[in-house]
């Protein structure tokens, strides 16, 4: 007795050893997975800031991808969109947009000048559309007032970017005589503003000088000259000793804006692609770096795009027909594609309703939009769309049906009737041979008039009284009706499902052809000689079909 409860409790201990050792390998595992990741709010950082907390979250680059795109709402720098967005979890991919500012290429156009336009508001215009190029030039006018717009040089659509001069009327000048002050005293924004109020044209010539950069050298009127408004002066500036541009390799564009604006220097910006620079950064800079240029220089830098997308392939595989949208579009997005859905769907007697009917695979450039299309299952013939109406509206019924993958075939034979109005289609009937429907109905040819017989002629040749038809689809959905039953690369039974779908034409040929498309590619339909669009066609018709059986180059 005392031996079998030793070995129960020997058990027992067992049992329990077992599970505590089940549960701390539980818990130790839980703690070794990483907690996921929320992502946060980008919308409130600027670029620098998001990749601050890409490296703070230790997220590698192939984690996620940042684009580019020009904004005239969000300022330069800042996001324009996230996915995923602020709160959900980091799924396999973060995708940044972010912007680069107003496009300085985009054209706007220019406000009609009316010949009351003030300064004032065409500035105002000018900072609101993102205009950044202008040049203001005063000029005595003795008809309009003093502040008038006279003439702009562009009219019509300009880029923002390019270089605008307004002429301004700085009245008769009567009354706008002004002594010249000795600008050596003053600084170069006070000598501005001095020219701005007096409605002077201030031209500056920079020059390297041991004195400190903006410091004004000499002037080509002498101080105490008297003037009158709209005149110009020149001054000569310090541009302060050379400037060593650095490096601009690695720098945004908004860091580089940045050393410019400090510096004196005017940075242009160009977008490029690069396999060795990563998008959003500088490729390199002209003049190159360590280059030594004068304050009020330009200087172009070129940011990367990243590598070019037409010369980056992706593979996209066959085997997603069938698929749910679902699994597709992760699918797609883990290849870092972009998707366009189809605003119409496709009958199909293999592919569920919802699932993908067809979509661009193969090798394919990273800068493609996979264009993609849902099955909306099996077509069911409603003969209740047919019967009842018109024979042109009975079609333009059964053409848009087969321009969805439908497969159906409307044949009719015209009779007298006192039922039907004149071109109603009565009496249908319908059969279906695999996939496809055929519906036979009558025409109605209206009540028949009695009216006393004409002599017949004599026929001179044999005449046709058949006036049976059958569908010849477009070359899209044949190919589709092939794709679907026989796949890829089997010629043999492309033949076979080509020749059972023209089953009802008397004559049908099927060439094997080389082509650059793949094997069993259906690649051109003729009938009776001539390449023509989807509809019915009499079944005496010649049908050829073109397959390639081999493919070139």
């Amino acid at each position: 007795m005392k031996s079998f409860l030793k070995d129960k409790l020997n058990i027992i201990l067992v049992i329990l050893l077992l599970l505590l050792i089940g549960a701390t390998a539980y818990f130790v595992n839980k703690l070794m997975q990483p907690e996921p990741i929320t992502v946060i709010d980008f919308s409130q950082l600027n670029e620098e800031e998001i990749k601050e907390w890409l490296a703070k979250e230790n997220i590698s680059e192939d984690k996620y991808t940042i684009a580019y795109e020009y904004s005239d709402e969000v300022e330069e720098g800042h996001l324009i969109s996230q996915d995923p967005e602020a709160g959900e979890a980091l799924g396999d991919m973060l995708k940044l947009v972010i912007s680069k500012g107003s496009d300085p290429e985009k054209e706007i156009e220019l406000p009609t000048i009316d010949g009351n336009t003030t300064k004032a508001d065409l500035e105002k215009w000018f900072k609101e559309n993102g205009f950044t190029n202008i040049t203001y030039q005063y000029t005595l006018d003795n008809e309009k007032d003093k502040d008038i717009v006279l003439s702009m040089d562009k009219s019509g659509k300009v880029k923002r970017s390019e270089a605008i001069n307004v002429v301004v009327s700085a009245g008769n000048g009567e009354d706008a005589i002004v002594t010249v002050p000795d600008f050596t005293a003053l600084s170069l924004e006070e000598a501005k503003a001095w020219a701005e109020n007096n409605m002077m044209n201030l031209n500056i010539d920079y020059i390297n000088s041991e004195q400190e950069a903006d410091t004004i050298l000499s002037q080509d009127v002498e101080k105490g000259s008297e003037l009158k408004a709209g005149s110009d002066i020149t001054l000569t500036v310090s541009a302060g000793e050379a400037i060593t541009l650095p490096d601009f390799y690695g720098y945004t564009l908004a860091q580089a804006r940045t050393w410019g604006s400090e510096n004196g220097v005017n940075i242009t910006s160009v977008d490029i692609y690069s396999d060795t620079t990563s998008a959003g950064y500088i490729a390199y800079s002209d003049p190159k770096g360590n280059t030594a240029v004068s304050k009020g220089s330009t200087v172009k830098v070129y940011v990367s795009l990243g590598e070019d997308p037409s010369s980056k392939t992706v593979y996209v595989d066959t085997n997603q027909l069938g698929k749910t949208e679902k699994e597709f579009l992760q699918y797609i997005d883990s290849l870092g594609l972009k998707h366009q859905k189809e605003n119409v769907e496709y009958y199909s007697t293999t592919l569920p309703a919802g699932t993908i009917f067809s979509y661009n695979d193969g090798n394919l450039t990273s800068d493609t939009v996979i264009t993609y299309a849902l099955s909306r299952g099996p077509y069911e013939l409603d003969l209740s769309q047919i019967e009842g109406k018109s024979k042109s509206n009975a079609q333009t019924y059964v053409d848009n049906i087969n321009s969805l993958n439908g497969h159906l075939n409307l044949s009719t034979s015209e009779e007298y009737s006192s039922k039907y109005a004149s071109g109603t289609l009565y009496d249908c009937s319908s059969t279906k041979v695999d996939i496809t429907y055929n519906v036979s109905c009558k025409v109605s040819l209206g009540e028949k008039v009695e009216s006393t017989p004409t002599p017949t002629p004599t026929p001179t040749s044999t005449q046709e009284t058949s006036n049976s038809t059958s569908y010849v689809p477009s070359l899209d959905n044949l190919r589709a009706v092939v794709s679907n039953k026989c796949g890829t690369n089997n010629y043999s039974c492309s033949v076979e499902t080509v020749q059972d779908y023209f089953k009802d034409f008397g004559s049908v040929s099927v060439n094997g052809v080389s082509s650059s498309f793949g094997v069993g590619v259906v690649t051109k339909i003729t009938v009776d000689g001539s390449v023509v669009e989807a509809g019915n066609y009499s079944t005496s018709s010649k049908i050829v079909v073109n397959i390639c059986n081999s493919q070139s180059n």
